[in-house]
C-alpha cells in the first residue's frame, strides 16, 4: 500500500507539534504512548491511529469520549490527505492533518493568534492573542456551543469555552521527540513589544515572519495578494526564517494586524511620539518642517544623526517634506489636509475588524560617539477627527497611540481661537478672516479621556506622559508676550531647560489672560505640561492666486524659514531618553 503522508499531530495550546511516519500511533495518559498527554485525570489511552488500506483511520479507545470535528467519535474516520481535523478528549486539544509528501503545514500555523467566529453563521467576532481568549470567554458569556475559535491558518476550529479552559488548564509541554529543524516553539506570553501599527503587545516568540517565495501569496488575513505570515520554525546560518518554499525571509510582521514590521523595530528601543490637534490646526505641515530641522539640529547641535529608519513605510511623508522644501510657488508648497481615510492611513485587522489605522513614520536617532544609545521614534499624522468625541475607539482606534506615547505634542492654532482673534482684529495675516469653528479645547479633553480609558485610569487622574502645548503661527501673535521676544533655547550644543520653562511660564500666563480654558484642560490630562511658540512657516501664507487649490493659503517658498519647531520634541526627549543629548536645567 502507497503512503498516504505523514501524520501530524499538533497542540495548539502550548505549540507541540510532531509527524509520523510509524503506526499503529497511540495518544494517551501513559508513559508508553507515542504521543503523551500531560495531565491530571488523563486516561491512559484516548485513541489511536492505524494505517489501513484506504488510509489513516482515527478510532476511539474504549471508554474514551474523543470529538473530531464537533461530532462523537464512535466508529473509526478515515482521515483524508491535506484536511485539518480538530480532536477534543478529556480537556486537551488537537489538531490533526495528513499532510502528503512536499506540502509544508506546521510553518502555516499561526498559534499565537486566533479568531473567534459564530458557529451557526460564521460571523467574525475577534481576533485576538492566545492568552486573550479566556477573559474573551469569561466577559462575553456565551450559551455553550454557541462560538468557534481556530489559530490562524488553520481550517478547523474548537469550541470557544474548550479552547478558553485548555488554556485556563494547561499544564507544562511534555518535550516531543520531533526533529529539531521541525518543532513549533512555545508560545510567548509577555509583551516585549508594542506594534507600532495596531498597538497590541506581542513577546518576542510571536513575532511572525513574512514569506519570501512569490508562490507563497494568500494571507488568511490580509487577502490574496499579500504574501502569507507565519511564526518561523526553521532558520538558515544567519539567523535568517526560512519559509516553506525554502527561501530566506527578511522582513518581520506583528502578530495582530500582520502589518510588516520597521527593519529595525526588533532590535532598537522604540518611543511613540504622538502629534495630535484639531482639524487644519496645520499638523502636516508642522511635522514636514519637525522632520526636516530634526535631520540638521540633531546633528549640528549635538552630534546624533537622525535618519529614515523605514524608507518604504515612510514614502509618503518624505514625499510630503520634499514638496514643500522644494516648492517653487505657494501652489505647489500647499499640502492637503489629513483625513481619516486618505493616503496617510491604511485599512488593517485589528480584534477581527478591519479598520483604519495612521501610517506609523519611524526614524533612528544614533549618538555619534555612542551607537549603543540608538533609538527608534515614531511619529503619527493622525486627522483631528479621530479625537473628535462622537467617533468612538471601537470603529476608528486611529487615536489608541496617545495612551502608548512616550511624548505627546499638541498643536494649537491661535488663529482660530476666538479670543485670539479679538486680540489680534488688527493683523494683516489672512486667515484672521476666514471662518473658524474653535474646537481646540475639545479636541484635547477628548484625548485625555482617552489616555484615561486605555490606561485604565480613575477619572480625575492625570498621565504621566509629557505634554507638549505647542501655540503655532507664533509669528502672527508673539507681540502679545510680554518682555523680549522668545530665543532659541540652545547654546553650545546644549538644550536649556531653564530657558524652554521660562518661555512657558510666560506662555502659560498669556493663555490665562486670553483664554484659561486651554490651561486648565492641558493640566488635567497630564501631570507634566510645558507650553512652547512655533512657526511651521515663519512668515505669514499667501493666498494661492490659480491652479487645483486656488482660493487657499500656503507658505510662500522664498519666505518658507519655520520657527522653534524641533524644540519641543527635544524637550521630550530629554524626558523619555536622558542623556541622549546635553541639557542644562
Amino acid at each position: 500500500m502507497a503512503k498516504s503522508g505523514t501524520l501530524y499531530l499538533v497542540d495548539p495550546v502550548n505549540g507541540r507539534q510532531q509527524g509520523f511516519d510509524q503506526f499503529p500511533l497511540v495518544v494517551g495518559g501513559d508513559a508508553s504512548a507515542d504521543w503523551r498527554v500531560n495531565g491530571r485525570d488523563i486516561p491512559g489511552k484516548l485513541f489511536r491511529v492505524i494505517e489501513t488500506a484506504r488510509g489513516y483511520e482515527l478510532t476511539a479507545f474504549p471508554g474514551a469520549q474523543v470529538v473530531v470535528d464537533f461530532v462523537l467519535l464512535t466508529e473509526p474516520v478515515i482521515l483524508e490527505q491535506s484536511v485539518d481535523y480538530s480532536v477534543t478528549s478529556s480537556g486537551s486539544l488537537f489538531l490533526l492533518r495528513v499532510v502528503p509528501a512536499g506540502e509544508r503545514w506546521v510553518e502555516t500555523l499561526d498559534l499565537s493568534s486566533w479568531t473567534v467566529f459564530r458557529g451557526a453563521t460564521g460571523q467574525v467576532l475577534t481576533q485576538c492573542a492566545a492568552g486573550e481568549l479566556a477573559g474573551y470567554q469569561a466577559q462575553h458569556n456565551p450559551e455553550p456551543h454557541s462560538l468557534l475559535a481556530a489559530p490562524g491558518g488553520a481550517t478547523a476550529g474548537f469550541w470557544l469555552e474548550s479552547v478558553a479552559g485548555a488554556f485556563r488548564l494547561a499544564p507544562p509541554p511534555v518535550p516531543a521527540a520531533a526533529d529539531d529543524d521541525q518543532a513549533s516553539p512555545a508560545l510567548v506570553s509577555s509583551e516585549d513589544y508594542t506594534c507600532p501599527t495596531c498597538w497590541l503587545g506581542f513577546g518576542s516568540g510571536d513575532v511572525m515572519s513574512i514569506a519570501s517565495h512569490d508562490h507563497l501569496r494568500g494571507d488568511p488575513l490580509l487577502g490574496s495578494d499579500a504574501k502569507l505570515r507565519f511564526v518561523p520554525t526553521r532558520f538558515n546560518d544567519r539567523g535568517q526564517a526560512i519559509d516553506s518554499m525554502g527561501s530566506a525571509c527578511l522582513d518581520s510582521a506583528c502578530p495582530h494586524c500582520r502589518r510588516k514590521l520597521p527593519p529595525s523595530f526588533l532590535d532598537l528601543p522604540n518611543n511613540i511620539v504622538s502629534i495630535v490637534g484639531a482639524p487644519s490646526a496645520g499638523k502636516s505641515y508642522y511635522i514636514c518642517a519637525l522632520i526636516k530641522a530634526l535631520s540638521t539640529t540633531l546633528y549640528r547641535e549635538f552630534r546624533v544623526t537622525f535618519r529614515d529608519g523605514d524608507p518604504s513605510g515612510n514614502a509618503q511623508l518624505n514625499a510630503m517634506k520634499n514638496q514643500l522644501f522644494s516648492a517653487r510657488t505657494p501652489n505647489e508648497a500647499f499640502l492637503l489636509k489629513t483625513v481619516l481615510e486618505g493616503i496617510m492611513y491604511e485599512r488593517l485587522p485589528r480584534h477581527g475588524r478591519d479598520v483604519a489605522l495612521p501610517r506609523p513614520f519611524v526614524y533612528e536617532l544614533s549618538p555619534v560617539e555612542s551607537a549603543a544609545e540608538s533609538r527608534s521614534v515614531i511619529f503619527y499624522d493622525n486627522a483631528g477627527e479621530h479625537f473628535k468625541p462622537n467617533v468612538s475607539l471601537d470603529d476608528s482606534p486611529g487615536a489608541l497611540h496617545v495612551a502608548s506615547s512616550s511624548a505627546i505634542l499638541f498643536l494649537i492654532d491661535p488663529t482660530t481661537n476666538p479670543q485670539f482673534r479679538t486680540r489680534l482684529r488688527d493683523h494683516a495675516d489672512p486667515q484672521l478672516g476666514l471662518n473658524a469653528i474653535d474646537e481646540q479645547d475639545t479636541i484635547m479633553a477628548e484625548m485625555g479621556v482617552r489616555i484615561r480609558t486605555v490606561k485604565g485610569l480613575p477619572a480625575r487622574q492625570r498621565a504621566s506622559i509629557p505634554l507638549a502645548v505647542i501655540l503655532g503661527k507664533c509669528d502672527v501673535w508673539e507681540h502679545l508676550l510680554p518682555g523680549p521676544p522668545p530665543q532659541r533655547p540652545i547654546v553650545d550644543g546644549v538644550l536649556d531647560l531653564k530657558s524652554i520653562d521660562e518661555t512657558s511660564k510666560r506662555l502659560r500666563e498669556l493663555l490665562l489672560e486670553i483664554d484659561p480654558s486651554l490651561v486648565a484642560v492641558a493640566d488635567s490630562v497630564s501631570d507634566h505640561v510645558v507650553f512652547f511658540p512655533v512657526s511651521s512657516f515663519g512668515h505669514t501664507p499667501v493666498p494661492i492666486a490659480s491652479g487645483p487649490h486656488a482660493g487657499k493659503y500656503a507658505p510662500d517658498p522664498a519666505l518658507l524659514s519655520p520657527r522653534f519647531v524641533e524644540i519641543p520634541f527635544l524637550w521630550g526627549l530629554s524626558k523619555f531618553a536622558p542623556g541622549l543629548i546635553p541639557t542644562r536645567s
